[in-house]
């Protein structure tokens, strides 16, 4: 294959996976903001203890970001999953080589 021909397929290559590094960047960064969201409620505000126990709005708004949290961790894992999968065809149809494809698959995992 030519040089010419190799930097397309490169090229081409580096354009499928943009979406998807963009999407794992955006659902990293909102991981990230609800963590800082709930760490902004202190864990003595969840409860309300003066009469009996009762969770406070601040305690369901930290829960609420937990499970958003959780919701957007799951569906990141899922991504990740997707792209080893894709990875593994990438270098079964001679996309990229051994190398090229314990290297991804090594930072996909990490990330993880």
């Amino acid at each position: 294959m030519s040089t010419a021909n190799l930097q397309l397929a490169q090229e081409i290559r580096k354009t499928r996976w943009e979406p998807f590094e963009r999407v794992q960047r955006i659902a990293r960064e909102t991981i990230s903001d609800y963590e800082h969201l709930a760490s902004l409620i202190d864990d003595a505000e969840m409860f309300d203890t003066k009469d009996q126990i009762e969770i406070t709005d601040e305690g369901y708004a930290k829960l609420a970001m937990y499970g958003l949290q959780i919701e957007k961790n799951n569906t990141y894992i899922a991504n990740e999953r997707k792209a080893l999968e894709k990875l593994h065809e990438e270098y079964k149809n001679g996309v990229i080589n051994m190398a090229q494809y314990e290297e991804e698959t090594r930072q996909h995992i990490e990330s993880i």
